[in-house]
């Protein structure tokens, strides 16, 4: 009994519900297609349909034959829903009303089969629509359903959901659809945005690291061939200042051996070797051999026949042999002049 009271019940609640898109009238809105501002929309509230400034939130006549659609954040399923408003616009009257040139008469509810202006539009996502305030998936075909909004196929014919082949199109010329899909565009537009926005970022930050850990490589490469270049020349200069040094050195003692010979003692040399008696010239000769014998290894080091023979040399060699010849004759003097006998009284 109750099954026959909802089958007889059906027809009056699909009056009712579809009473809006059935029993359309001419009405005047302020609203022109395109908008006499650039940019403003057709917006459709609770009261009035209007030229606005597009907002983030808002339903939008997008032409006037078709029903409002929802611009903005979608709603999912089991998520909170919000139905499309319904102003309640009065009658245009043709004989007494005028219409102005930012005025359009147009027929409210539009008559709009795939998406009708009754309680089950809303801002629910494709696959959903709003029942109880909450986004629930559509209908099936061969499902019962009020209203096009139900089904998946956007088609609601005798209270059932028409399959998809049997509906006259997809969601090719829906404003509904075309709404979703730009929605879904500028998403994707903005993320890629984004996305190249960060990439040239990490580009350009990489691109300056690189370019600060080349710069500091090179300085320090330009600071290490300064120091080594500075190294090389110390190094080269110690060398210099050791070989003057060492030439000076070797030059030291003769000059010294000539210095370090008194005027007394170089008055005392006497005659010449050539001027002293044979014998003495013998025994000094043979002692002044002997000595020679045993120092001439410092002579040789003195004397060394690698360096070239200048009259500078030739006189430190004199001085050192007139030297030597004073040293072996004060040696054998004496032999030469015995001491006298020690006193006796």
């Amino acid at each position: 009994m109750h099954a026959t009271a909802i089958t007889a019940a059906t027809p009056l609640l699909i009056l009712f519900l579809g009473l809006p898109s059935s029993y359309a009238h001419q009405v005047v809105v302020n609203c022109t297609w395109p908008c006499p501002v650039q940019g403003d929309v057709c917006v459709v509230t609770n009261t009035t349909v209007q030229c606005g400034p597009p907002r983030n939130s808002q339903w939008v006549l997008s032409q006037p034959t078709r029903s409002p659609i929802f611009v903005g954040e979608i709603a999912r399923r089991l998520t909170p829903c919000v139905t499309c408003p319904f102003p309640s616009l009065p009658e245009h009257d043709a004989e007494e009303e005028v219409v102005s040139n930012n005025q359009t008469v147009i027929a409210w509810p539009p008559s709009d089969p795939k998406r009708p202006l009754d309680s089950f539009l809303s801002d629910c996502d494709e696959a959903t629509f709003c029942e109880d305030a909450m986004c629930t998936d559509k209908i099936q075909p061969n499902g019962q359903c009020v209203s096009s909004n139900q089904c998946t196929s956007n088609r609601c014919v005798n209270g059932m959901c028409a399959s998809s082949s049997a509906a006259s199109s997809s969601t090719g010329d829906d404003p509904w659809a075309t709404s979703h899909v730009s929605s879904d565009k500028s998403s994707d537009t903005t993320h890629r945005a984004i996305i190249i926005a960060v990439v040239i970022s990490v580009v350009v930050l990489l691109a300056l690291l690189s370019y600060v850990f080349y710069y500091l490589y090179r300085r320090k490469r330009a600071m290490a061939a300064a120091a080594a270049e500075t190294q090389a020349a110390f190094n080269k200069d110690i060398t210099f200042q050791y070989q003057t040094s060492s030439s000076s050195s070797q030059a030291m003692p003769l000059a010294l051996l000539s210095s370090s010979i008194p005027q007394q003692q170089r008055q005392q040399i006497g005659p010449s070797p050539s001027s002293l008696s044979p014998t003495s010239s013998t025994r000094s000769h043979s002692s002044s051999a002997s000595h020679q014998e045993r120092h001439q290894p410092n002579y040789e080091v003195l004397n060394p026949s690698n360096h070239l023979d200048t009259p500078t040399r030739q006189q430190m060699q004199l001085q050192y042999q007139l030297h030597q010849q004073h040293f072996h004759a004060g040696s054998d003097l004496p032999s030469q002049h015995p001491p006298p006998p020690p006193y006796s009284p």
